[in-house]
């Protein structure tokens, strides 16, 4: 690892430390002995209680059940929706979307659901306390016409059996070629 093998106490401070610590992967020549890992060396089945709770989640949230989604929140639960490619109203020009409290957290769902119709799968998970650390993909009809979904990492931080914070962070690199390929789709569109 870049920083010598330790690993980070602050997984949220490590995410954007550096661009493989941000992505929780850094794939290095190992001997034979020793295995490839993440940020923290423990990957998740799907049968650990904490990766069922997520699993349930993006199933829910697949699927448009808000109340069930809802359901796997706690009362305070927070989301974070970090997309730094964007600089819409909704999120600023920091690219930064969050919502508070379960009627909060319904406003963003509907939002990205309605508007956008986002649909995610988790290809690599990892545990660390109470926090499971994600990549993921995602896709909705606009990113699959452009053929840029995006690569994300998320942060899911559980109290008891319930999410309490959910920190979606999109690849910048992906935000750009997606927001690249509106753009240049927009200025080759013939006025009508």
């Amino acid at each position: 690892m870049e920083d010598g093998g330790k690993k980070p106490k602050d997984l949220p401070s490590a995410i954007y430390a550096t661009p493989s610590a941000y992505w929780g992967l850094t794939l290095t020549t190992q001997p034979k002995e020793e295995k490839i890992m993440g940020i923290n060396d423990v990957r998740i089945p799907n049968e650990h209680p904490s990766m069922q709770i997520v699993n349930q989640f993006v199933a829910a949230y697949n699927s448009y059940d808000t109340n069930a989604m809802l359901a796997l929140h706690t009362d305070d639960a927070i989301w974070n929706w970090i997309d730094p490619g964007k600089n819409f109203p909704q999120f600023g020009p920091e690219g930064m979307a969050v919502g508070t409290g379960k009627q909060e957290i319904r406003k963003l769902f509907d939002m990205d659901r309605g508007k956008y119709g986002f649909n995610g799968w988790i290809l690599f998970s990892e545990l660390q306390g109470n926090a499971v650390s994600t990549i993921e993909l995602w896709q909705n009809d606009t990113t699959r016409a452009f053929g840029v979904p995006l690569v994300t990492k998320s942060l899911y931080r559980l109290r008891g059996n319930k999410i309490a914070e959910w920190t979606w962070v999109v690849s910048p690199e992906t935000s750009t070629r997606l927001m690249a390929a509106v753009a240049k789709a927009g200025s080759e569109a013939k006025p009508t």
